[in-house]
C-alpha cells in the first residue's frame, strides 16, 4: 500500500476523531460551566469551573449539580456520594463557604443552568429539604455578614413558585431559619 495513501486515511480519521474525544474528555457544558476533568477523581474532590469567566473551586458533585448534569450527580451517588454531605465553594474575592446540592440546584435552577426535575431528583434520592448553611457575600465595600440559606429561602428569593411548591410537597419547613 503506498505511504501517502496510509497517511491521507490516518489523517482524516484524526480530524474526524478528534473533535468527539475532546468532547468526552472534556465532559458536558452547561451555562458556560465546564469541569476540568484532570482533578476529578471523585464525587469531593475539588475541581475547577469556569463560571461564566470566573474561575470557582468546588467539589465535583457540586460542579456536576450546578451544571444541571442529572446523569453525573446519580453516578456520584450510585458510587456512594453522601447527598447530604457539604460542596465545599471556592470564588475569587469571597470567604470558602459550604453548601449542599440541594441548595445548589436551587441556585442552579434560578440561573437557567439546570431544570426542576435535578431538584425533585435530588429530594427523591434523600436530600434534606431543610439544610441550611451560612454564606458571607462580597461586595465593593469588602465581605457583608453571613446569612443562613436554605432550599425554599432560595427558591423564594429567586420568584421560583413551582420550586417553592415542591420543596413544600417534599416537607421545607418556612419556619427555619
Amino acid at each position: 500500500m503506498n505511504k501517502t495513501i496510509v497517511v491521507v486515511v490516518v489523517v482524516g480519521v484524526l480530524v474526524i476523531a478528534f473533535p468527539l474525544v475532546t468532547r468526552l474528555l472534556r465532559g458536558p457544558e452547561t451555562g458556560g460551566a465546564t469541569l476540568a476533568p484532570s482533578n476529578a477523581d471523585g464525587p469531593l474532590a475539588i475541581v475547577t469551573v469556569n463560571l461564566q469567566g470566573t474561575e470557582v473551586s468546588c467539589t465535583a458533585l457540586g460542579a456536576a449539580v450546578w451544571q444541571g448534569d442529572k446523569q453525573r450527580v446519580k453516578e456520584f451517588l450510585d458510587a456512594g456520594a453522601d447527598i447530604n454531605a457539604p460542596l465545599a465553594v471556592r470564588i475569587p474575592g469571597t470567604p470558602e463557604y459550604s453548601t449542599y446540592a440541594i441548595c445548589m440546584a436551587v441556585e442552579a435552577v434560578a440561573m437557567q443552568k439546570a431544570q426542576r426535575d435535578l431538584i425533585e431528583f435530588l429530594l427523591n434520592n434523600g436530600a434534606d429539604v431543610n439544610v441550611s448553611y451560612q454564606r458571607s457575600y462580597s461586595s465593593s465595600s469588602g465581605v457583608g455578614p453571613a446569612s443562613t440559606e436554605t432550599p425554599l429561602g432560595l427558591a423564594i428569593s429567586a420568584d421560583l413558585a413551582d420550586v417553592v411548591e415542591l420543596l413544600h410537597e417534599h416537607g421545607a419547613d418556612q419556619m427555619r431559619p
